[in-house]
């Protein structure tokens, strides 16, 4: 029963207490209970109440495209150095040096695959490595590898199909996330890094947190701020843990011996942040209140295991000091 808006620019967002308008770029105008802006770093709620902040550990930009003619990694080696059960291509390969990594994330790696392009993308903490103004996205991204023969020898053949995008710092979050009659979702309330693909969990889980919300604010009436509540809460902690878990990893990629422990920590926390969640699941069976109950109050690296938050707090208060 909605209706969708596909390329319909929002100009503004006026809430009264009675409820929320949105103004369309061309004069239309929208009335709901609520609204849920999910428009990333250029949230129009964000940008109207002044909710960016910058303060974070993270520094990281960006250079990234799609390209043809990329072959896997291990095509270009020849060495049979890396004994695996499987092909790097079939996922996302990560190349990792001080001050950043690579991606590398072929989107033809499954027999049936039709799609020839690779995305590849360049992340780097610009006080390392500053942004090269007097180079083209393409040269500077060129530049660079060519100090990594084995990355430069897998980009030799390569060809990017669409324009470079190359973006300064992108680190950001909100300082508030729920107002009235209002919220911030997913991208909207902050970014981190791609380094292991949180913003996809995340915004996962803020969309199951604000249907819940949404569903009790339909019987209730109540659309106040402390109604979503939880939303905030579930949502800073998802960008603080982010932050400290990709700006650790970036201090450990100084010395391969340091990311080998980070890696552990890093590996450890998902899979028991995993088996907590599954385990959160199965308890609650069809009890979606009480599935909501344990995940809103979850800590969200390691999955609230006690163990495992006393070993990462240690090595994270060690990985802060180089």
């Amino acid at each position: 029963g909605a209706t969708i808006l596909q390329n319909s620019p929002v100009a503004d967002v006026t809430i009264t207490p009675a409820q929320a308008t949105v103004q369309l770029a061309d004069g239309r105008e929208v009335t709901a209970s609520y609204v849920v802006d999910g428009g990333g770093f250029r949230s129009v709620l964000a940008q109207k109440h002044k909710l960016r902040d910058f303060d974070l550990e993270t520094h990281s930009r960006g250079l990234f495209t799609h390209m043809i003619n990329v072959p896997g990694f291990e095509q270009t080696r020849g060495d049979g150095a890396y004994d695996l059960p499987f092909h790097m291509a079939e996922g996302t390969l990560h190349h990792l040096f001080d001050g950043g990594w690579l991606w590398v994330i072929p989107f033809n790696n499954h027999h049936e695959a039709t799609n020839p392009l690779c995305s590849v993308g360049l992340l780097l903490d610009p006080r390392q490595h500053p942004q090269r103004d007097d180079l083209t996205a393409a040269e500077e991204f060129a530049m660079f590898i060519a100090d990594y023969p084995d990355i430069t020898a897998q980009f030799a053949g390569a060809t990017a199909v669409r324009d470079w995008v190359r973006a300064g710092r992108i680190q950001y979050s909100a300082t508030q996330v729920v107002g009235e009659r209002w919220a911030l979702l997913g991208h909207a309330v902050g970014f981190i890094d791609p380094l292991f693909s949180k913003g996809l969990y995340s915004s996962l889980t803020a969309v199951f947190t604000i249907a819940h919300l949404l569903i009790n604010a339909k019987q209730t009436g109540d659309y106040s701020a402390a109604a979503f509540a939880d939303l905030e809460t579930v949502s800073h902690n998802f960008v603080k843990s982010a932050d400290r878990l990709v700006a650790n990893s970036f201090r450990s990629f100084k010395n391969y011996r340091l990311w080998q422990v980070y890696s552990v920590l890093w590996l450890l926390g998902a899979y028991t942040e995993l088996l907590k969640l599954n385990m959160m699941r199965a308890q609650a069976g069809s009890d979606r209140q009480a599935y909501y109950d344990k995940l809103v109050t979850l800590k969200l690296v390691g999955g609230g295991f006690d163990g495992f938050d006393a070993v990462a707090k240690e090595i994270d208060g060690i990985m802060e000091k180089v």
